[in-house]
Formats: C-alpha cells, structure tokens, sequence
C-alpha cells in the first residue's frame, strides 16, 4: 500500500482524537479521519510508515447509526473540532473509552471511570478565543499547520467572540491594516484574543487608536480594549509584549457560580464556565468538608479552585511559579472576602519549606505535561491523606497514577468531565488515598 492509494476499511475502533481504526490487510494500525466504529468506508491513504497508517474517508459505504451531519460548515478543515459528525451521546462513549483506555494501558490499574459528566451545551460554551490573523485574513490554522482557514462564524465561541473577529476582519478591509508575516516577520496584526467582554489586540508595533475606535464602534457590550505590542519573533500569544488598555479596564470579570473573578489578559482561566463549576464540584466533593482540615493546592494559578475549596476547610494555601498569578490570586480573595487563604510563589517541585504542615489533603492541577517526576515524590513526602489530581490528558495523569501508586497512593475514583464538547479533549478527577 502506498500513499494515495485509495482502499476499503472496517472501522473497528476510535483513537484518542476521534479518528476510527481500521487494519490494512498486512495488518498496520490505520487511523482514518472521519470514520465512526462499525462503519464501512472508502478512504485514500495520506501518510504511509511501516507500522501504522493515516488515511481520511472519502465515502461512508455503510454509516453508524451515531453519525449525524455536522452543524459546522468548517468541519473538518478546521481542526479545531473531532466529533461535529457523531452523536453527543457516542462523543461521550468515546471519551469514556480513552480514559479508561489510558488508565489500563499506562496506569496499570484496575479503576475505570463510570462517566463523563456531560455539559449543558456543544456550542458558544468557549469563555476565550484566540483567532489567528494571516494574509489579511482572521480565522483558525487548520490542524498540524500553519494554513489559516477564515472563521468568524465558529461555533464554540461566543456571539461576542464571534462578532469581535467580524469586526477586525472589516477594520483589516476598511482601514487598509497589514497583517504579520511570519517568514518576513513583518507586518501589524498578529492575533486577536477575546475573553468575556475583553478584547485583546496582538500586534507587532504601538496601539492603533484609529483601530481601537473602529473596533468600539462595532462592538457597544466591549467593556474592556487591551492592545499588545508582541514583537517576538515566536508564535507565543502574547510573549513579552508590553500592554496597554485602551479602553476600561485592564481585567475582565468571569463569574464562578456566585463568585467573580477579575482575570488578566495573561492569566489562566478555565474556558467553559458552566463545566468548571461541575469540575470544581467534585474536587470538593472528593476532599469532603472539615473545618478542622488544611489543604495545599499546587498550580493554584489565580486562585479559583482555592475560592471553592476555602469554605471546606480551616486554612487553604495555594501555590504558583507566577508571581503575577499569586498577585492576582490575592486581589481576587481580598475583593471575595475570603479569609482562611494565603498564597506562595515557588515551584512545587520544592515544596520542602511547606513540609512542617500537616495537610489533609493536596489538590494539585497540573498543565497538559502532567507532574515532573520531582513533584510526585515532593508530593508524597508531604504524607497527606489523600491527594486530588485534576487533569486535561488522561494519558499523562495516568502515567502519574503509576508514579503514585509506587509511592504508596493508591487511585480510588475517577470522575470525567466533559469541559471541551465536541473537541478531542476531555478533563478528569481522580482521588487518591494512601
């Protein structure tokens, strides 16, 4: 079999980003774009190693009964999406299976999850949007690539998200505005990032003012215009750009349940509000209230899952590598009144300093990569009761699983939550007890 080669496959399976598995007739693993479990299909071969194969369906020969037809007329060239063209019921079954998958394969262990806890909507859950900007164009790189496809109708963000790329799409026509080159590293507008009600303009150069008055007129609810002056030669968002508010303030307010955050441009928040306050939830619920308790939370970031777990216990103490996340984290519990919290700045690979206290438990929430080896055993030695690990990759929070059983924690439950619909994407919390 060679690339390009067009042939007919069995889907017996889903991988981890949605695409059904098939077998070639010699046997290699084919992963095939746009495929559902238990369909037929005709797919031509994209790429060709010794082992596996990627191949994208051409036509569907005998369709599942979960296969719908997508509500995205951007799906699947966008990317940004995995499962617009099934069911949201065999999105959830599939997104069960990799966690459970991850956790037989990597962690070893025996537990599964019963669940993924669903969210109340596929569409305009998205509290953030970063639309990249490219050729004069604003949209969304297709997947593994740097082509941009034109979007401002994208179905996960909301209508101000939505209306926001609009209207920079027509300031870039109107006003004649260039637009970044990465190759020639020229050019003005590099990317536009929207949070709430808060615009952010990325760009190589000082603010626009005629731009930032064209924008305003556009958009009457924007109660926040920040411009970002990001000349490094990188990809990253927003680098290490210099800021400056245009109009309001320089945070925007995000709600939790009956709590408000205010949320710098740089900050981490979760994007799906709603589906936070479920994950939040069940953090709690896994450390059970007790007055009498102290907790450690590890990538505390603002303080947000802090605010939650405050009420539960004596004393909470939360702990980021950013000083302007701990900033911010005790602007937030000051303005919300919250008083058993107190914040560090350090890095929770180095938690010796904090090993006098007795902690109950340690909720930890750790980026994509998962823990660094150094803070699992740093962790451990803290010798809590119990430790509460919320992750985004099942397949890294799984490999830690193995990492703490070793070190004499054990995992006792699993809860999903679907914090990312119809993205590959999927967030879960696990209890452990020692």
């Amino acid at each position: 079999m060679n690339k390009n080669d067009t042939v007919t496959l069995d889907i017996t399976g889903a991988s981890s980003d949605g695409s059904g598995i098939a077998r070639l007739p010699d046997g290699r693993v084919t992963f095939v774009a746009n495929a559902l479990p238990g369909e037929t299909v005709t797919a031509r071969l994209l790429k060709v190693d010794k082992r596996s194969v990627w191949a994208k369906t051409l036509t569907v020969l005998s369709a599942s009964p979960e296969r719908v037809e997508p509500d995205c007329p951007h799906f699947p060239q966008c990317g940004g999406c995995s499962y617009r063209h099934m069911t949201y019921a065999e999105e959830l079954r599939q997104k069960l299976q990799r966690v459970n998958d991850a956790f037989e394969r990597i962690a070893k262990s025996d537990l599964r999850a019963n669940e993924i806890l669903p969210a109340q909507s596929r569409s305009g859950y998205r509290n953030k949007a970063i639309y990249n900007i490219a050729e004069r164009k604003v949209g969304f790189y297709q997947a593994r690539s740097h082509r941009l496809l034109p979007v401002t109708d994208c179905l996960l963000q909301t209508e101000f998200a939505n209306a926001a790329a609009a209207a920079l799409q027509s300031a870039i026509d109107e006003l004649g505005l260039s637009t970044y080159d990465e190759a020639t590293q020229k050019g003005l507008l590099r990317k536009l990032f929207v949070r709430g009600s808060q615009i952010v303009i990325i760009a190589k150069g000082k603010p626009k003012l005629e731009l930032a008055e064209f924008l305003l007129s556009k958009l009457s609810v924007c109660t926040s215009l920040v411009w970002c002056d990001n000349r490094d030669s990188g990809n990253t968002i927003f680098g290490n750009g210099t800021f400056y508010t245009l109009h309001g303030g320089a945070t925007v307010p995000m709600t939790l349940g009956d709590m408000t955050f205010d949320v710098f441009p740089a900050s981490f928040f979760q994007v799906n509000s709603k589906q936070t306050e479920v994950l939040y939830e069940q953090a709690v619920d896994f450390v059970k209230s007790d007055s009498s308790q102290k907790l450690l939370e590890l990538y505390c970031g603002i303080g947000t899952l802090t605010a939650y777990l405050a009420p539960n216990c004596a004393n909470i103490t939360g702990l980021d590598i950013v000083p302007a996340a701990i900033d911010n984290a005790v602007a937030n519990h000051k303005k919300l009144s919250i008083e058993n919290s107190n914040f560090i700045t350090g890095d929770a690979a180095q938690l010796y300093a904090l090993a006098t206290d007795n902690y109950s438990a340690v909720i930890v929430d750790p980026p994509r990569k998962g823990l660094d080896d150094a803070v699992t055993k740093a962790v451990a030695n803290l010798k809590p009761n119990k430790i509460i690990y919320i992750s985004c990759d099942p397949a890294t929070a799984a490999r830690d699983t193995e990492r703490l059983a070793a070190l004499g924690y054990n995992a006792v439950k699993i809860i999903g939550v679907d914090m990312f619909p119809g993205t590959a994407h999927v967030e879960i919390v696990i209890k452990y007890v020692k």
